[in-house]
């Protein structure tokens, strides 16, 4: 009954859902994760702001964890939205043409997504492989461990888009 209400919603059902190789507990994991990033951002801010006002002295590393929390929920959120289907798409002209020349340019668009996101997953493993040994300098948070949502987030995309 629940998904019925949010289909309408959503734009797909279930079974379109499941076609595009991710669990709903994968979903339901990055959901929360982003709520709580997102909640420890808004906290950590918060508490900063209120220390800087009240005390004249900030935590300095909350800047710095602010920004990290915001790219990871940033890159999560693009894998949501990926999932959904909610990107931007360009379809004006393909409304207007038959249904078997709409599904080659469905083709040929998956694969060049594909491609793309292939690309940026392997600079991105490239960029994680130079960022070995650093750490960022308030946080003390290795650098790997910062930059390692960009290849994740793409991988997962590509294993989407490919529905494997």
């Amino acid at each position: 009954m629940k998904w019925e209400r949010n289909k309408e919603k959503d734009g797909c059902n279930m079974e379109e859902k499941k076609k595009k190789g991710i669990s709903g507990h994968g979903i339901f994991v990055m959901e929360n994760l982003i709520f709580l990033m997102f909640l420890v951002m808004v906290v950590i801010v918060f508490v900063n702001v209120v220390g800087r006002f009240f005390f004249q002295k900030g935590i300095t590393e909350s800047e710095e964890l602010a920004k990290i929390l915001f790219v990871w929920i940033t890159f999560i959120g693009t894998v949501l939205c990926f999932y959904e289907g909610k990107h931007i798409a360009v379809d004006v002209l393909l409304i207007f043409l038959p249904p078997k020349i709409r599904k080659v340019f469905d083709v040929v668009s998956n694969l060049l997504v594909t491609v793309i996101l292939a690309l940026v997953a392997w600079y991105g493993i490239s960029f994680v492989k130079t960022s070995f040994g650093m750490v960022s300098p308030l946080t003390k948070i290795p650098q790997p461990v910062i930059h390692l949502i960009l290849p994740v987030s793409f991988v997962i995309m590509i294993a989407m888009n490919i529905r494997i």
